[in-house]
């Protein structure tokens, strides 16, 4: 009888373990699942950005090839620059 006592409360020790550490599986599953949510928002708010930056970089390539005099001026205003310092 004492031996199926002390098997008995061993067993329950050994369950209690195991449920403490599914729990924890369970925990690092859910903050997995929340640093990858994490982690894919920040890609396509980068995503977002990298287009964002090339279409105003498109643009104001866009502005100097439209405008050729502004861009003779500004050439031209900058070599009397270099040649007066």
């Amino acid at each position: 009888m004492l031996v199926r006592d002390s098997l008995r409360t061993e067993v329950a020790k050994q369950r209690a373990l195991a449920d403490d550490i599914t729990d924890k599986q369970d925990q690092l599953r859910i903050d997995i699942d929340i640093l990858n949510m994490m982690i894919n928002r920040s890609e396509e708010l980068m995503v977002q950005l990298r287009k964002r930056y090339e279409e105003e970089i498109q643009k104001r390539n866009d502005r100097y090839t439209q405008s050729p005099a502004v861009f003779c001026l500004l050439t031209f205003i900058g070599c009397i620059f270099v040649f007066t310092s």
